[in-house]
This record gives structure tokens, sequence and C-alpha cells, in this order.
């Protein structure tokens, strides 16, 4: 009886401990699609985005990116796809914000993640269609 009540017991805390770690995993990816879209609502549309805003934005982004290192995250990354390669689409987004800001260089070194990784010729290709990156 006390075996079967301890087996019992593991097997709940495997239970809850899958359950939570999933939960951190929508957690953790519905935050940072919450923060890359953040800094493009002020700037739909606009073709030349105000400075503050453009600063405001890449702030934003460089919060969600310390946010992605943090070792909780990381880790449950390693399980996610979808949250391990939003660091890509964040880098993306931060390196389109500093070549709106004519920081083309820091652009040029941001742009090196995205390129470097599993959907780099889906960044290459939206790179040699915007405007923004022909400085780059």
């Amino acid at each position: 009886m006390n075996q079967l009540l301890i087996a019992l017991f593991l097997f709940l805390n495997l239970r809850i401990a899958t359950a939570q770690s999933g939960l951190a995993d929508t957690q953790a990816y519905d935050y940072l699609q919450d923060e890359r879209a953040r800094p493009r609502k002020p700037q739909n549309g606009m073709d030349k985005p105000p400075v503050d805003s453009l600063k405001k934005a890449e702030q934003i982004l460089l919060d969600a990116l310390t946010y992605d290192h943090r070792p909780n995250v990381q880790e449950v990354a390693k399980g996610s796809s979808s949250l391990f390669y939003r660091k890509s689409d964040i880098s993306f987004d931060l390196a389109l914000v500093q070549a709106k800001r004519g920081n083309n260089e820091a652009a040029a070194q941001t742009l090196i993640y995205p390129l470097t990784g599993k959907f780099a010729s889906a960044y290459a290709s939206y790179i040699a269609e915007m405007n923004e990156f022909e400085g780059v």
C-alpha cells in the first residue's frame, strides 16, 4: 500500500511539473510576442517614425532580448521551437529599428544572429525587400 501511495505521489508531482513547464512555455512565448508588437503600434503606417518612438522601440526590444536570455526562459525554450526562435524574430525587429534610426553598424551586428540560424534564407529575403536595410 505504501509503495502504491509513493508511486501515485511521484506520478502526480511529475504531471504537475510537466503542466507548469508547458504553462511557462506559453507565458514566455506570449510575453515575447507582446513585446515584439508593442513597438510596432506607434509606428504603424509611418515611413519615418519620430526618433523618440524609435528609441522606445529599441529599448523595448532590448529588454525582450534580456528576458529571452534568462536561464529559466532558455531552459523552457530547449523544448519549444516556437519560443526558441523568438530570439531571431526579436533580433530582426531590433535591427529594423536600428536601421530606421540610421544606426546601420548596430543593425548589421544585430542581423548576424537571424542570418546564421535555421531561417536565414527567409530573413535574407525580407532584408532584400525592405528599403530600411539598403544602407546596412
